[in-house]
């Protein structure tokens, strides 16, 4: 799969919000941008993205429901869609602004 905006703009949004954690674990956000566009991660209203590693290290991918993050480790990071959805028309207000 091609990256898609969407993408790039979550890669850039997390690695600015969470970069500086200690235990993010993304060095930067064409690293993540690589890891939804792997994943084939497509996200609409309703899902959260899920952040965490696993044995076959760090991992990004989709859950709907409380039943899909079964699969995930209890250290796993989850962000709404609306957090990310609110970002977007933030940035896409400071654009208009200028």
């Amino acid at each position: 799969m091609k990256p898609t905006l969407q993408h790039l703009f979550i890669a850039q949004h997390l690695q600015d919000k969470y970069g500086h954690h200690e235990s993010w674990p993304f060095s930067s956000a064409a690293e993540i941008e690589a890891e939804l566009c792997g994943a084939r991660l497509v996200l609409a209203g309703g899902d959260y993205l899920v952040v965490g590693s696993d044995h076959n290290g760090v991992r990004c991918d989709k859950a709907r429901s409380l039943e899909d993050l079964t699969t995930f480790p209890s250290d796993s990071l989850i962000i709404p869609y609306h957090e990310l959805e609110r970002a977007f028309y933030d940035q896409y207000a400071e654009y208009v602004e200028l």
